[in-house]
């Protein structure tokens, strides 16, 4: 009997191991460049650079051509406010958008991996499990 409990110990251990290195390895694997998927002409200007400030409180992500707040021109570099980190993504704020939700907060949004070559962006006041469409990483990154 002590066997079995010290055998189910190990194995709850072991996948609370798993899932704390997979929540630590989305900061690494979304750092490098990304683009829509679904874009003929993908990883050119139009992709985005992701990278995590030295304090660990930002990202931010280089779009050569230029980003966009739904239709708004935001510039060529967004800088995001890390609010949290749920299992498999990253909860933030983009500094400078100026959309509400439908209660008038400020729009936030979560970076869902999908897998270490694969993301989505999904916004806290949509429905669960709704996602833009998928962004994914450049080759050679």
């Amino acid at each position: 009997m002590r066997r079995v409990i010290a055998l189910a110990a190990v194995a709850a251990l072991a996948g609370c191991a798993t899932e704390r290195s997979r929540e630590m390895s989305v900061r690494e694997s979304l750092h490098g460049t990304w683009d829509w998927a679904d874009v003929p002409a993908r990883c050119g200007n139009d992709a985005g650079t992701y990278a995590f400030a030295a304090d660990g409180r930002t990202l931010t992500v280089e779009v050569p051509a230029g980003a966009y707040f739904d239709t708004t021109a935001a510039g060529s570099r967004l800088t995001y406010e890390i609010l949290a980190e749920p299992a498999g993504g990253l909860r933030v704020r983009a500094v400078g958008e100026t959309r509400r939700t439908a209660t008038g907060a400020p729009v936030e949004w979560e970076i869902v991996m999908l897998d270490q070559d694969t993301f989505c962006w999904h916004r806290t006041d949509w429905q669960a499990g709704g996602c833009t469409k998928p962004l994914a990483r450049c080759k050679g990154e």
